[in-house]
């Protein structure tokens, strides 16, 4: 419909088409080897405490920053379907968003320990050879 009524010509659902299509993308690469992680290792936990490990994981910094960055890309998406904006109105508000959310992210990795936040998916596969 969208083809036929020539709305892709304008700017505005170019970036918003491309961003709903790769927010779900990214958060198949982001999130979902982390939440995997996560699950298999609540699974593991035998008593009603929580190990260090996993704490360690739930607070992963990466984690709750995909969190933030895709929930403002998601209402910058609405953004860009309510004002109908220019290619260089889409641009600068894409970077407002950004600068926005990652500006958000600060504070969780301030505090964080990102000492093994990168190491996600070879843990995911050493916990699957395991079980």
């Amino acid at each position: 419909m969208a083809v036929t009524a020539g709305l892709f010509t304008q700017a505005w659902v170019l970036f918003a088409f491309a961003s709903t299509l790769l927010l779900p993308i990214f958060g198949m690469i982001i999130d979902s080897p982390r939440t995997t992680l996560i699950h298999q290792l609540a699974m593991e936990a035998q008593s009603s405490t929580i190990s260090p490990e996993l704490c360690q994981r739930i607070k992963d910094p990466i984690l709750g920053s995909w969190n933030i960055v895709g929930t403002v890309l998601a209402f910058w998406i609405l953004f860009l379907m309510t004002t109908k904006p220019d290619v260089m109105g889409a641009l600068w508000s894409l970077l407002v968003a950004l600068l926005l959310s990652f500006s958000a992210t600060l504070p969780l990795w301030k505090k964080a320990d990102v000492a093994g936040s990168f190491v996600v998916a070879e843990d995911v596969d050493q916990k699957q050879t395991r079980s």
